[in-house]
């Protein structure tokens, strides 16, 4: 990749409480079929684990779907 888009990086704004942010981030609008999988709003910015972490939290929370057995059920996936 070239610059100016070879490379990103995210923070939490000083003061915001990321425990809140994150998971009204995975449904943003309750009136839409619209979700938000993705690092930057994770306790793992940057980081393949930060996206796959709020993907499971997604599923499980929006979508009824049961922890794969494989996944431990005490495995911290973030707020």
């Amino acid at each position: 990749m070239r610059d100016p888009y070879g490379a990103a990086y995210h923070f939490w704004r000083v003061g915001a409480k990321s425990w809140e942010v994150m998971p009204r981030m995975r449904h943003p609008l309750p009136d839409a079929d619209l979700y938000v999988c993705g690092s930057a709003w994770s306790t793992g910015q940057g980081w393949v684990y930060g996206a796959l972490t709020q993907a499971e939290l997604m599923l499980e929370e929006h979508f009824g779907l049961p922890r794969p057995a494989w996944l431990s059920p005490t495995a911290y996936l973030g707020a």
